[in-house]
């Protein structure tokens, strides 16, 4: 691997941590409800480029987990900023995981499922690909922050570029993933402490014709400008939490 990465996660959301895998489909949203972002810090073994802070945003929704984008800073202080309006949909709900055949044999009974991906990174422009996902497998992981039981193994196809592989745990998230050259695994967890402030995404647009920008983290506003209702209007890429 190119480099080993430990992670530093700290939820900022409610979540239920009640697991609800078994049988044939489990639950697709990770034991968790609503939005919720969670910020990662990295530390990397080796020294290969790779990002230091990372806040990210999920929304778990009836259908399963979307990734809406995210903040991110790298050693060297270099921030980018990505940005979903047709996010990514990382785990299905509910889902029905495959099981490994045998060693070399790969993974049989997988379920599978795509989506079109469009929305704006600061670093590499716009976005526009789709991403497939299989249900691999439900495996145990262990991690410096422990070991968690019936993780649950996907893998992902995002466009053309960025294959790896990923173990989430129920009531806990992402904890650890594979590509050609990285491994990340978790070193520790700070869930949030009592209640939890809501956290808003404010979107920047551009109006060319009338060069004139707008911010809003109202979602009506945000769906308005999106769907085509106030035409002209277009993200620029820059958003924050409000």
């Amino acid at each position: 691997m190119g480099c080993r990465i430990h992670g530093t996660q700290e939820q900022s959301d409610e979540t239920s941590c009640g697991s609800r895998f078994g049988g044939d489909a489990i639950d697709g949203r990770m034991g968790a409800t609503g939005l919720t972002s969670m910020h990662t810090t990295f530390v990397c073994a080796t020294a290969a480029p790779y990002t230091q802070d990372s806040t990210d945003y999920f929304r778990m929704d009836p259908d399963g987990m979307h990734y809406l984008g995210g903040d991110s800073e790298t050693p060297d202080d270099v921030h980018y900023t990505t940005s979903f309006t047709m996010p990514e949909w990382l785990i299905k709900n509910p889902v029905a995981p495959g099981m490994m055949m045998g060693l070399g044999m790969g993974y049989g009974n997988t379920e599978s499922w795509q989506i079109g991906v469009d929305g704006s990174s600061s670093m590499m422009g716009p976005q526009h690909y789709t991403s497939s996902y299989q249900a691999l497998a439900l495996e145990t992981v262990v991690t410096p922050a422990g070991t968690f039981t019936n993780a649950l193994q996907v893998g992902e196809q995002r466009g053309s570029g960025c294959t790896r592989d990923v173990w989430y745990a129920a009531g806990v998230g992402m904890v650890c993933w594979m590509d050609a050259d990285e491994e990340a695994l978790l070193a520790r967890m700070t869930p949030p402490a009592g209640a939890v402030t809501a956290v808003a995404r404010a979107i920047e647009y551009y109006d060319a014709a009338l060069d004139h920008y707008f911010i809003t983290a109202n979602a009506a506003q945000i769906d308005a400008l999106d769907s085509g209702r106030f035409p002209g209007w277009q993200r620029t890429g820059m958003n924050f939490n409000a």
